[in-house]
């Protein structure tokens, strides 16, 4: 059997499926991540049950990630991750 690393996977699975497909997927992995840390906050669900719909929509994300330009949301990344040290640095020097 060939073994498929992951992008290679979620590259097949958005040619197979179509994008659009894969971004409506994407927007219900998202609604139920959501639901279930909502559920969290009430006692109805469990750190196992967000775990799974985490990895549900990191999935989903490289995902996007590829149709939409996988270099541009790297460098986004990095830009906020920044942006983000910044203010926590800020914040600790007052």
């Amino acid at each position: 059997m060939n073994k498929m690393n992951a992008e290679e996977i979620y590259k097949r699975a958005i040619q197979e499926k179509g994008v659009e497909h894969q971004r409506r997927i994407a927007i219900e992995e998202m609604a139920e991540l959501t639901n279930a840390l909502m559920k969290f906050d009430r006692g109805r669900t469990t750190v196992d049950d967000i775990i799974e719909e985490i990895a549900d929509v990191t999935i989903m994300m490289q995902q996007l990630a590829i149709i939409y330009g996988k270099n541009a949301v790297a460098l986004q990344i990095e830009y906020k991750t920044q942006r983000l040290k910044r203010r926590l640095d800020e914040h600790n020097a007052d």
